[in-house]
C-alpha cells in the first residue's frame, strides 16, 4: 500500500539539496564500484577467463514418498465443525514471551477408509496424552481406532496420527488437541500487535490467517475447500474485549469468558480473533449491526466516523447487485495498529490497517477519504465473493481478488456518487497491470493446482496479475455482456454455490445460462471459449488496425519484442477480442476479432474507454488524426481518450522501437487536458519515459524495476513489493499523485549506471499545483517533450 509523502515550500527546497548530495554520493560510489569490480574481474577465482570457481553443491529435489510428504491434504477426511478455545495473554511470562494457550476439537467425517489422520498445525507446543500429541474419540458412537503414533512435520505443516486400525467411511470422529504457541510480532496467525497511548505500551492479540496462518492458531484443515462450522470461546481479561467472527453470546468472570455464536460454514483463512481494550461506535440497517472498532484516541477524535457511515449504503448496495441478503447478523470493522495485509475480509469481523479504515476529518486528505471508501468497498464485496462462495484452491485466487477489485468501484460509487470513482478502474487497474503483462515473465490469471501448492507458492499469488488484470478482464466481460447480464449470471452463481467451494468455469457456466435468458445478446462464442483465452494464458494481444487497407490483426504484445516466451499456451496467444470502437466521434457496434487477421471498415479509433484488456495499435496516419482530432476536441472521447492515446504511443514506441511514431506532436493533447484523472495519467507516463531512456539511451531494460502506485486497497501489494536494487541499478519510485487538488506525492526515478552515463527524472508539477496554489489545467503545460539525445538524455518537465 503506498506512502503518500507531503511537502511544504521549504521541504520543497530541502528535497533538491537531499537529491543533489545523493546525486554525487550515488556517482561516486558508483566509480568506486567500478574500479573495484575491474580489480575483481582481473584476479584468480574470480571468474576471470581461465580460472576455475568454487560454486556450492547442487541441491537435490524433495520427492514426497508418504502422504505427509505433500503440501495438499489427502481427500479421505473432510471437517463438519471446531469447537476452538483459545486464552491469550496480553503480558509477558517469566520468559519474556507473550503466549496464548488453548483447546480444539474438530468434529470430521470420514470419506474413506483410513489408519492415517492428516491436518495442519505450525508452531504449537502439544499437551501430551499418553504420549500422543491428541486424543481421538467417536461422535455417534462408532469403534474408535487406538492411536499408534503421532508426530509432527516442519515441512508440511502436519500434525500427522498413525492409528491401529482404520477409521470407517461414513463415520463421524472427533479429535482433541490442548496446546501453547507464542503470541509472536510476526503478524501471522494469531500474534501481537503493539501500540503507544499517551507514554503506556498497549497490546492487542490479534490474527491474519490467509492464506495458511490459521494453522498457527489451533490445528485446522487449513484449505479453502475445506469449509466448517467455528464455535469460538475467548478467554481475556475483564478489561478487554473480545471479538470473533460471530456474534458475542455470554461473559463470564473474575475473567471473561467470551463465547461466539457459531459461525457459518467458511473457510479457515476468514477467521479472526481479536483481544484488546478498543472501542467502537455503531449503527445499524433492519437486520445487521454494523461497528467500527479503534483505539479509544481515534474513536474519540471522529475518525471511524466516516467508516461507519459508507459502511451501510455499500452493504446495501451489494444487497441488491448480489440480488442476495448479508448473510450474517454483524458486520465487525477494526483498525489495527500493526498490520501487514491492507485489510482482510474475515467474515463479519474485517481487520484493517488504520490508515485503511480512519479518517480524521481534520487532518486527512481527499485522497485518504477515497482510500477509505475503496478499501472497505472491497473488503465488503468479499462477504459474498470469496466468504459464501469460495475458491476450491489458491490457483483460482484472481477471481476472488479480481472481483472485488472491480466492483470496489462499483460500491465505492454508489456510497460516493459525486466521485466518479469509476473511472480510476482505468488508472489503477487496466493501466497499471498493462505494464505488467507485458513481460515474458508473467503468468496465467488461473494456474495449474500443481504449480501453487506449497505455502510460498500461495503467498506469490497475491500480486498484480490477480487483481489489477483479474479486475480489468471481468470489466472487459461485464462491458460485452452487458452489466444487468453480468450481475444476473452472478447472482444466480451466488445462490447455488452458497456456503461451497467452486472454480472458475462455475462461474462461466453461470453467466452463460444469464446470456442464453437474454433475447438480443448475441456474441460468437460461449462465455467459456471467450474467457479461457484470457484466464489460462499469459499476456494480452495488441490490435492493429490499418485504415489504409481495412486490416485488423491482432499479435501477443511483449515489451520486449525479442525476449523468449517459455510458457506454452494452448491457443498459441490468440485472442477473441470485443471491440468498442467509434467513427467520426460516433459510437458503432461492437466488433469480435476472432483471427489473427481479418478485413475491417474504416477505423477512427478502437477500444473506447479502454473496455477491453489490449492495447491497439494504428497506422501512422491514423495516429496523425487521432491526435488532430483530440487537438480539435479531446473531449470526443471518455475522459482517459488522451492519455490511454499517449500511453499507446509511448508503449509502442518502447516495445517496437518507432521513431516515427514518437516524432508526433502529442503536445497539444496533453496542454488542453484539464481533466484531473488525465493529468494523473501524464505523470505516470513520464515516468515510463524514463524507462524508455534506460532502454534506448542507457541499453539497459527496466521496466521491472518501476512499481506501480498501490493506491491502497490491495493487501497483496505491500507483501510482493520487491527490492528496487538490482545488480549495478540504483532505482527509486514513488506513489503518483491521483487528483491534483489533493495532497501531493512525489514522483521520482533515480538510475545510476556504471558507465557513468547518469540522469534524474522528477516530476515537479503536481508539487507546484499544491504548493503555490496553481490551477490544475495549467499543469499540462509544464509537462514537456523528453528529449532524446543519442548518448545522453535531458528531461524537461517544467
Amino acid at each position: 500500500m503506498g506512502k503518500v509523502y507531503h511537502f511544504s515550500k521549504n521541504a520543497v527546497l530541502g528535497t533538491l539539496v537531499l537529491a543533489v548530495t545523493a546525486l554525487a554520493t550515488i556517482i561516486a560510489l558508483s566509480v568506486a564500484y567500478h574500479k573495484e569490480r575491474a580489480n575483481n574481474q582481473s584476479k584468480p577465482g574470480n571468474g576471470a577467463s581461465g580460472t576455475s570457481s568454487t560454486s556450492a553443491p547442487p541441491t537435490t529435489p524433495f520427492t514426497p514418498k508418504v502422504p505427509w510428504d505433500y503440501y495438499r491434504l489427502p481427500k479421505g477426511l473432510k471437517p463438519e465443525s471446531y469447537n476452538v478455545n483459545l486464552w491469550p495473554r496480553l503480558k509477558p511470562n517469566s520468559d519474556g514471551l507473550y503466549i496464548f494457550t488453548g483447546n480444539s476439537t474438530v468434529v470430521f467425517r470420514c470419506l474413506k477408509d483410513t489408519d492415517l489422520i492428516i491436518i495442519h498445525a505450525n508452531k504449537l507446543n502439544f499437551t501430551n496424552f499418553k504420549g500422543m500429541h491428541a486424543k481421538l474419540s467417536s461422535h455417534h458412537e462408532e469403534a474408535v481406532p487406538a492411536l499408534q503414533k503421532s508426530w509432527l512435520t516442519a515441512r508440511t505443516e502436519y500434525l500427522v496420527v498413525q492409528l491401529q486400525s482404520k477409521l470407517k467411511a461414513g463415520a463421524m470422529y472427533a479429535l482433541h488437541t490442548e496446546f501453547m504457541g507464542e503470541l509472536a510480532d510476526d503478524l501471522e496467525g494469531f500474534y501481537r500487535s503493539e501500540y503507544l497511548e499517551n507514554g503506556l505500551k498497549k497490546i492487542v492479540a490479534t490474527s491474519q490467517m490467509q492464506p495458511t496462518y490459521a494453522r498457527q492458531a489451533f490445528p485446522c484443515f487449513d484449505e479453502p475447500a475445506m469449509k466448517a462450522i467455528f464455535n469460538i470461546t475467548i478467554i481475556h481479561d475483564p478489561d478487554t474485549v473480545a471479538l470473533s467472527n460471530g456474534k458475542e453470546k455470554s461473559h463470564g468472570v473474575p475473567v471473561k469468558v467470551t463465547t461466539f455464536e457459531p459461525t457459518e460454514k467458511m473457510s479457515t483463512y476468514l477467521l479472526a480473533f481479536i483481544v484488546s481494550d478498543f472501542i467502537s461506535i455503531e449503527s445499524s440497517t433492519s437486520n445487521i449491526s454494523i461497528r467500527i472498532w479503534a483505539r479509544r484516541t481515534a474513536i474519540d477524535n471522529r475518525q471511524g466516523d466516516y467508516a461507519l457511515n459508507v459502511t451501510k449504503p455499500i452493504l446495501q448496495f451489494y444487497e441488491k447487485y448480489y440480488s442476495s441478503n448479508y448473510p450474517l447478523s454483524k458486520s465487525d470493522q477494526i483498525a489495527l495498529p500493526d498490520f501487514n495485509a491492507g485489510a482482510m475480509e474475515n467474515w463479519g469481523l474485517v481487520t484493517y490497517r488504520e490508515t485503511a479504515l480512519l479518517y480524521d476529518p481534520m487532518l486527512s486528505s481527499t485522497e485518504n477519504k477515497e482510500k477509505v471508501t475503496n478499501v472497505i468497498a472491497h473488503e465488503l464485496a468479499h462477504m459474498w465473493f470469496g466468504n459464501l462462495v469460495t475458491l476450491h484452491w489458491w490457483n483460482d485466487l484472481w477471481l476472488n481478488e479480481g472481483f472485488a477489485s472491480y466492483v470496489e468501484y462499483l460500491g465505492a460509487d454508489y456510497a460516493e456518487p459525486t466521485w466518479n470513482i469509476k473511472d480510476n478502474n482505468i488508472l489503477n487497474d487496466v493501466q497499471k497491470v498493462l505494464a505488467i503483462d507485458a513481460l515474458a515473465s508473467s503468468h496465467p490469471l488461473s494456474r495449474k493446482e500443481e504449480e501453487v501448492s506449497k505455502p510460498a507458492e500461495i503467498s506469490e499469488m497475491f500480486n498484480s496479475i490477480s487483481y489489477n488484470k483479474g479486475a480489468a478482464v471481468l470489466r472487459m466481460l461485464s462491458e460485452f455482456l452487458t452489466e444487468p447480464v453480468f450481475a444476473r449470471g452472478l447472482s444466480s452463481y451466488l445462490n447455488t454455490f452458497a456456503f461451497k467451494n467452486t472454480v472458475y468455469t462455475d462461474l462461466w457456466d453461470h453467466l452463460q445460462q444469464a446470456v442464453d435468458n437474454t433475447p438480443g445478446l448475441d456474441i460468437p462464442r460461449s462465455v467459456s471459449e471467450i474467457m479461457n483465452r484470457w484466464t489460462l494464458q499469459m499476456g494480452f494481444p495488441v490490435v492493429t488496425v490499418d485504415t489504409q487497407t481495412g486490416t485488423v490483426t491482432q499479435k501477443h504484445f511483449l515489451l520486449d519484442p525479442d525476449s523468449v516466451v517459455g510458457r506454452p499456451s494452448q491457443f498459441n496467444y490468440t485472442w477473441f477480442i470485443p471491440i468498442k470502437w467509434m467513427k467520426n466521434g460516433v459510437d458503432q457496434q461492437q466488433y469480435w476479432l476472432l483471427d489473427k487477421t481479418v478485413s475491417g471498415e474504416e477505423w477512427v479509433l478502437a477500444n473506447t474507454n479502454v473496455s477491453g484488456f489490449f492495447r491497439v495499435n494504428y497506422d501512422l496516419d491514423n495516429w496523425g488524426r487521432l491526435l488532430s482530432q483530440l487537438n480539435t476536441n479531446h473531449q470526443v472521447s471518455h475522459v482517459h481518450g488522451c492519455g490511454s492515446i499517449y500511453k499507446h504511443i509511448i508503449r509502442h514506441c518502447s516495445a517496437n522501437k518507432n521513431t516515427e511514431l514518437s516524432q508526433l506532436d502529442q503536445s497539444e493533447c496533453r496542454n488542453d487536458t484539464a481533466e484531473p484523472v488525465a493529468v494523473s495519467q501524464y505523470s505516470s507516463m513520464l515516468v515510463h519515459s524514463c524507462v524508455l531512456l534506460d532502454k534506448y539511451v542507457l541499453g539497459m531494460d527496466t521496466s521491472n524495476s518501476i512499481l506501480p502506485s498501490t493506491g491502497g486497497r490491495g493487501r497483496h501489494l505491500e507483501q510482493n513489493r520487491t527490492p528496487l536494487r538490482h545488480g549495478n541499478k540504483c532505482c527509486l519510485f514513488l506513489p503518483t499523485f491521483k487528483q491534483p487538488d489533493r495532497k501531493i506525492s512525489l514522483v521520482c526515478y533515480l538510475n545510476n549506471k556504471i558507465t557513468m552515463k547518469t540522469y534524474i527524472c522528477i516530476i515537479f508539477a503536481p508539487l507546484l499545483i499544491k504548493t503555490y496554489k496553481i490551477p490544475a489545467f495549467f499543469a499540462g503545460k509544464w509537462i514537456k517533450k523528453i528529449i532524446f539525445h543519442q548518448n545522453k538524455a535531458t528531461s524537461l518537465f517544467f
